[in-house]
């Protein structure tokens, strides 16, 4: 012990002390004052014990004291502006009366340790201590303290406390109560710690005008009553608020905003809230099983989800909430024993209790835990509403008679709609898109008759489109269900489903089937899906539906299934079944990697097309199986058309089987049937690979590279016709297959063995018919050595390796399957390709027959101009240009008929232009009649052109033409036949020339001897002019005037000529006689020259013009 104090008003001042076990030991002592001390390294630094009114003030307590100060018994401590570090504890007091203030305490495990004691501490600061202050049993008050960066800022039990003004920030616990029942917390301030204030058992603590920031729990608590939280505010918290178990609460005029929760009350009963505002929080309130509170005047705005019901049982729902309280400004309805209720106004929140009749309308909510709840209602009808962005779209918890009409849910966090334990409910023309659970989430604990009948709706882009479990007896109609990540529909324990007319389209699954029986799916579009429909332990009926482009378009797994009409398309799998019964019938398998895959099943498949596939049908590991009557279309194109692995007891009867890489291919595979069907055009048409004891009979195998290959043992073939395959028969290393009564007819080879196999049945029984067999029939018996025919061949026929036919059959076996006849193929061609009209076209026939152009016995044409021949190569020619239609129809000898029809085009002869005219050799200004002479041998002349060579034209067709002008012109004729062919003729036509006139007078026309006589030139030229004159006047003179004068020198008579040419070179002359007298009397020569005169110009008709 460093001071031992007992005796009073003792005061230690500026001591050091360390080392020790007690630094100061005070007992049974009074007005004891330690100041500016130091402790380090000690048990206990001051130890207080049964002492009264001590005073301990700037000293400090550093350096791994067990106890800074222990009070014991010790009442009226003060302690302050004292530092406590790195300490146990660093204050410990027991039934004690104490305070401190100004203090600073820090690294400490217990700041103060403080049990059934009242201790006060103010102006203090607590750091970095694992729990800064304890308390059990105690009254504990907390006045403008700082506490932070501890594990627990103040944890107390059974103790009150009283906190005004404090900061406590950076623990895990700020605060934690437990077992207490009287406290409060005021103007005080909680932030970064994990709880900002713990709750555990407590009761009557009051939190007034307090603030909690950025804590994870801004408040907790459980298993508490008559806590009250006042004008308070929880910001950017994780949780506001959480309650758990309590009653009695009350939450007033708080603000919660900004945290992610805002408040949250678990199992809780009888709390008041009133006015708070709740806001900018992910969730704003949220009941869990906790009825009976009281909501008044709260506002909840622009939380993400601002208010949330949850709860088991109908009582969980029982609240007193009213249109007080609102939702982004509009009014929360919470109806509870209310019916004959119309809402059609705006709502922030709908709850219906318990309710009657209740019709909403044209009402959208947002960003709730639920955007509609109903509990154990009744007739509600819900109409062109809005349910989106809520944790749960609409909640129906034990309800019926439900009406969804004309409403839209989506974009909801969990499920669309929810329906619990509902039923009688109708959802029609609804939009349920993009919520992050469920479309429609359809659920009953207990299987339960759910009567829902939904149609006509649009469900796309949720996780799952509709979900019905436990639930009986629904229909689904008419909707679109595509788009869902997980599914489209998911049944499990949901018997005596309809599902009809539906189309589900790029889901994860069309249809999830589970544990449900006698559904009914009909009439569905299912394509893009990941599974078409998928069935496990369930048993379903599938009618009229199509599945395209799915991984698998049916997938079961111990289920039963009957499809009948169904459409499987490039799918990779159509139908997979696994551990199943399957009825399969009418249904058609096309363009899909597997069309159908059975894997340890008993399935049937009849009357069904598979075409296009890689595997039509893949049957592994099953040891029953019937595939019939798929004939006609049948089983083509496939690369496998069936194909048995491990498989036993399959039947395939009455089917055709044809244009596949390999028809049947068995591997590993017995005591399967293969019976009556039709086996052509195949690569392989049948392949048996390591396969026993499998019965082929009655088929008919043609028109395949390899009608049957074999390399398994002990198969038996009989009744078939094996009809024009390359090979018919090919066995390599198979032995004792046994074939007999089998037709081979005119296959390249008919067999190939290299092992050792039976090829006959024995005698009087026989072998096989065989096409190529050359053997003669004259005697019978096993050795075929007595005398007489017996339908045998006398010798064996040889296939190759060890074996042969010992009894060949002279003629077809009867019961084996018929060999059918083959109609002829008509063909022909014709030359010359394009003939023209009246040319002979010669056609040739290139008709074949399968069975030898022999057979084909009969030909008739029809050259369609109204001609026909039964020549087999004829000629024809046509009359007329035209399209013709030729039909060649032959015969063959079995009486069956096939043509073929051939466009003929035959083209059309121009016409042929020709004329002629008259007179042949016109002159001008005469009139020249032209006449048509063309001619068209294979129609009409319907147009004439005439361009006569001197600018004229005419489109008659026998015209008239005058040329004013001699010379030379080409005519040309245009003529066009009635098919728009043209001709043209060109001939030169010469016109000739008309000669001038020549005509002259003279005055006067008798002259005296030396009298000037004028001569006067009349001549005319009428298609041209003159252009020259020239005069002889008798006397040896002459002129080249056209109007000379000219006198006499001697009487007597003259004979004057002119000659005058025109202009086309033409020359004419005229002659008169003149007499001179060697005097003359001018009065009577006068009138003699005017009456010559009169005479000339009416004779001419010469008008003079002035």
């Amino acid at each position: 012990v460093g001071i031992h104090n007992f005796g009073n008003s003792t005061e230690i001042r500026e001591n050091a002390f360390s080392d020790g076990e007690y630094g100061i030991r005070v007992e049974n002592a009074l007005d004891t004052s330690i100041h500016q001390c130091t402790f380090s390294d000690t048990s206990i630094a001051i130890l207080l014990q049964n002492s009264n009114n001590i005073n301990i003030s700037h000293s400090i307590f550093n350096g791994d004291n067990d106890k800074g100060i222990q009070s014991i018994f010790a009442k009226d401590i003060e302690i302050f502006n004292c530092s406590f570090g790195m300490n146990e504890k660093g204050i410990e007091i027991k039934n004690s009366t104490a305070k401190m203030h100004t203090c600073s305490i820090y690294d400490n495990s217990y700041g103060a340790f403080i049990t059934n004691s009242s201790f006060s501490i103010t102006n203090s600061s607590f750091s970095d201590n694992i729990c800064a202050i304890f308390g059990e049993g105690s009254n504990l008050f907390v006045n403008y303290t700082n506490i932070e960066k501890s594990q627990k800022g103040i944890e107390i039990f059974s103790s009150q406390i009283f906190i005004t003004n404090a900061t406590i920030k950076n623990t895990t616990y700020g605060m934690e109560i437990e077992n207490s029942s009287m406290g409060k917390c005021l103007f005080s301030q909680f932030r970064w710690n994990e709880y900002g204030i713990y709750f555990l058992n407590a009761s009557f603590i009051s939190i007034i005008n307090s603030s909690f920031y950025d804590n994870t729990y801004g408040m907790y608590g459980e298993n508490c009553k008559n806590i009250t939280s006042e004008n308070t505010t929880f910001l950017f918290n994780i949780k506001g608020i959480v309650m758990k178990n309590s009653n009695l609460c009350s939450f007033i005029t708080q603000i919660i905003s900004n945290n992610t929760y805002g408040m949250e009350f678990t199992w809780c009963e009888q709390f008041s809230l009133k006015e708070n505002r709740i806001e900018e929080n992910e969730f704003g309130m949220k009941f869990s099983q906790s009825p009976n509170n009281t909501l008044l005047s709260n506002q909840l705005n622009n939380n993400k989800y601002n208010f949330d019901m949850e709860g088991l049982s109908t009582t969980d729902f029982y609240e007193n909430i009213d249109t007080s309280n609102t939702i982004n400004g509009e009014p929360m309805y919470y109806m509870i024993n209310e019916d004959n209720i119309l809402i059609k106004e705006p709502a922030g929140y709908i709850g219906i209790i318990n309710c009657t009749d209740v019709i909403l309308e044209n009402i959208s909510i947002s960003n709730n835990g639920e955007g509609l709840l109903v509990i154990e209602s009744k007739g509600i009808s819900v109409k062109n509403c809005t349910f989106y962005d809520n944790i749960e779209g609409s909640i129906i918890f034990s309800s019926t008679d439900l009406e969804f009409n004309n409403t839209g849910v989506n974009n909801n966090f969990n499920d669309g709609i929810l329906f619990h334990s509902s039923y009688d409910v109708l959802i029609f023309n609804c939009e349920i898109y993009k919520n992050g659970q469920r479309g429609i989430n359809i659920y009953s604990l207990d299987e339960v008759d759910g009567d829902f009948f939904i149609s006509g709706n649009d469900i796309n882009e949720n996780w799952l489109g509709l979900n019905i479990e436990n639930t009986a007896g629904s229909g689904i109609y008419d909707n679109i269900i595509e788009n869902n990540e997980k599914g489209g529909l998911r049944l499990f324990k949901a018997n005596h489903t309809e599902i009809g007319n539906n189309t589900f389209h790029a889901n994860g699954y069309g249809i999830d089937i589970r544990k449900s029986f006698d559904n009914n799916i009909f009439h569905n579009s299912l394509f893009g899906n990941g599974k078409g429909i998928y069935s496990e332990n369930s048993e379903s009926f599938i009618n009229n539906c199509s599945f395209e482009e799915c991984d698998v378009g049916v997938l079961s797994d111990f289920s039963t299934m009957t499809i009948k009409d169904c459409y499987f398309y490039n799918n990779s799998k159509g139908i997979s079944n696994a551990n199943s019964s399957s009825q399969i019938s009418s249904s058609s398998f096309m363009n899909n990697t597997i069309g159908g895959e059975f894997i340890y099943t008993s399935f049937m498949l009849a009357n069904s097309t598979i075409n296009g596939n890689m595997y039509g049908i893949f049957s592994y590991y099953c040891t029953e199986g019937e595939i019939m009557n798929c004939s006609g279309s049948g089983l083509y194109n496939n690369e496998y058309a069936i194909f048995l692995n491990h498989s036993q007891n399959v039947s395939i009867s009455l089917c055709d089987i044809f244009n596949n890489t390999i028809g049947l291919y068995l591997i590993n595979s017995l005591n399967n049937s293969i019976y009556k069907d039709k086996i052509f055009n195949n690569t392989f048409g049948m392949v048996i690979i390591n396969s026993t004891i499998n019965e082929i009979s009655g088929c008919l195998i043609h028109h395949n590279s390899y009608g049957t290959k074999i390399e398994g043992n002990e198969n038996v073939f009989f009744n078939n016709s094996f009809w024009k395959n390359e090979y018919g028969v090919w066995i390599e290393k198979g032995i004792n297959n046994t074939i007999y009564h089998n037709n081979f007819a005119y296959n390249n080879k008919n067999a190939y063995d290299d092992s050792s196999n039976i090829w006959d049945n024995g005698y009087p029984s026989g072998g096989n018919y065989w096409s190529d067999y050359a053997g003669r029939d004259e005697f019978n018996g096993p050795n075929q050595n007595i005398s007489g025919s017996d339908g045998k061949g006398d010798t064996p026929y040889k296939i190759g390796g060890k074996s042969k036919d010992r009894y060949p059959l002279m003629e077809m076996y009867e019961e084996a399957a018929p060999i059918p006849n083959s109609p002829p193929v008509p063909s022909f061609i014709y030359y010359p390709k394009k003939p023209f009209s009246h040319e002979y076209v010669i056609f040739t026939d290139t008709s074949t027959d399968p069975n030898g152009k022999e057979d084909i016995t009969a030909w008739q044409w029809d050259f369609g101009d109204g001609n026909t021949s039964n020549k087999q190569n004829p000629k024809h020619a046509y009359a007329h240009s035209g399209i013709y239609t030729v039909i060649l129809t032959i015969t063959d000898s079995y009486g069956e008929s096939e043509n073929i029809t051939v466009d003929i085009e035959v083209k059309n002869l121009p016409p042929l232009a020709n004329f002629s005219w008259n007179p042949s050799s016109p002159t001008s200004k005469e009139a020249v009649q032209f006449t048509d002479t063309s001619s068209d041998v294979d129609g009409s002349i319907v147009n004439y052109t005439w361009d006569f060579g001197d600018g004229s034209y005419s489109e008659e067709k026998n015209p008239s033409h005058t040329y004013y002008d001699n010379g030379v012109y080409i005519v040309t004729l245009t003529v066009m036949d009635n098919n728009g062919a043209k001709s043209v003729k060109t001939q030169e036509i010469f016109v000739e020339n008309i000669p001038p006139t020549a005509e002259f007078f003279f005055i006067p026309e008798k002259a005296s001897v030396g009298e000037e006589v004028n001569f006067t030139d009349v001549s005319s030229d009428e298609d041209g002019k003159i252009v020259s004159w020239h005069w002889e006047f008798g006397d040896g003179k002459a002129s080249n005037e056209q109007h000379p004068v000219h006198f006499y020198e001697k009487g007597g008579k003259y004979t004057i000529t002119l000659t005058i040419k025109d202009d086309d070179g033409a020359e004419v002359k005229i002659t008169k006689t003149i007499e001179i007298e060697a005097k003359s009397t001018p009065g009577f020569e006068l009138i003699i020259l005017l009456v010559a005169i009169f005479l000339i110009f009416t004779k001419r008709k010469i008008t003079f013009k002035k």
